[in-house]
């Protein structure tokens, strides 16, 4: 089985579309593009965000196409969840899939009583604990600290009703709170080797996430409302450290 693919890509991306229809095609794979949504900040923000509660955190606000980016994902959700299938590959369009992508989709969807969301590709290389081999020489494994990134990933209608009741309210970027498995719950794991790798050369349209240095007073503030989430965090990653050296023994 194959889950459907949906590729969010802005409108008129046309290079970019044209090279993942080109190799979703060259795989035989069926797919279509979402319309990225690009909001327009000057009639002022979403409904949705919480930007006090985000300057709190961070400091600063979310750009213009980290809000879309967020956005995008939730309706690709929204959309999913009104048709029937009980699976769904999102990919985002700045990514090379490897030869057998098809064949890592098929295996994930063989094992789908063993997660909710499967992560295909991340930014950061992290440790994590093998579960299960998808095929030779591909496994399934949990992360001890997430790698971030939303390039590619499959998930469950438990899990995208899940993430759309965790993201009603904005004030992180889409991945960030996709990676707070502490707070929804969800089995989120990932594939590696991965199955796809982002392309560097195509420059993202979220744009740089890199922002001015903040002033000592707002670092402060900063990292006050971070440290209980924090917390929760780092007892989530030390609860999983211990549950797999015991299941090593």
């Amino acid at each position: 089985m194959i889950p459907p693919i949906v590729c969010i890509s802005l409108a008129d991306a046309e290079q970019r579309r044209a090279f993942m229809a080109g190799q979703l095609e060259k795989l035989g794979l069926p797919y279509r593009f979402l319309d990225a949504i690009r909001p327009d900040l000057s009639q002022g923000w979403p409904a949705s965000y919480q930007r006090k509660q985000r300057l709190a955190r961070h400091g600063h606000d979310l750009t213009q196409g980290e809000i879309g980016c967020f956005l995008s994902h939730r309706q690709a959700w929204q959309e999913f969840l009104a048709g029937s299938d009980p699976f769904l590959c999102v990919l985002e369009d700045d990514v090379e899939l490897q030869p057998d992508f098809a064949e890592g989709l098929k295996a994930l969807c063989a094992h789908a009583g063993e997660w909710d969301i499967v992560r295909l590709y991340g930014v950061f290389r992290r440790e994590s604990a093998k579960l299960a081999e998808l095929m030779p020489g591909r496994w399934l494994v949990d992360y001890f600290d997430q790698p971030r990134g939303t390039q590619g990933y499959v998930l469950n209608r438990v899990a995208a009703e899940r993430l759309l009741q965790h993201t009603e309210k904005m004030s992180c970027a889409i991945d960030d709170a996709i990676d707070r498995g502490w707070e929804h719950k969800l089995r989120l794991y990932g594939v590696e080797p991965y199955l796809v790798v982002e392309q560097l050369q195509h420059a993202s349209t979220i744009g740089s996430r890199k922002r001015a240095r903040l002033p000592l007073w707002r670092r402060l503030v900063r990292e006050l409302h971070r440290g209980i989430g924090d917390l929760r965090k780092q007892r989530w990653v030390m609860g999983k450290r211990v549950r797999y050296a015991f299941l090593r023994k």
